[in-house]
């Protein structure tokens, strides 16, 4: 992130300097600014948290969630999508599916046990 400024506290961002041509044919300077932007994802635990079995990796880590995407331009959320999902919250699975599913629909079955 680049903060810009007058003072002399906070650096200054670089600035790209282009010659444009006037209506009298001189030159003038334009000055460019970076513009701030950014894609972010939040996950939050959403209702009751009784764990059920991944599919994938068969441990009993999947809860259900609610993740939000966010589009932020110059620190302000211009869109954003809200989805409510089953998340595997194993490191390297990361199984979903959409919360209208049941559990019994993808859960695996137990072992038959005599």
């Amino acid at each position: 992130m680049i903060i810009t400024s007058d003072s002399k506290d906070v650096k200054s961002a670089p600035q790209e300097t282009q010659q444009a041509p006037n209506d009298t044919g001189e030159s003038s300077k334009l000055t460019l600014r970076p513009i701030l932007f950014g894609y972010e994802t939040q996950v939050k635990p959403n209702g009751k948290q009784t764990p059920h079995v991944c599919p994938k990796c068969n441990n009993a880590s999947v809860l259900s969630s609610t993740s939000t995407e966010q589009i932020v331009v110059m620190f302000v959320a211009v869109s954003s999508s809200v989805k409510a999902s089953w998340l595997c919250t194993t490191e390297k699975c990361g199984w979903s599916t959409p919360l209208d599913r049941e559990p019994l629909s993808w859960e695996p079955s137990p072992p038959y046990i005599e």
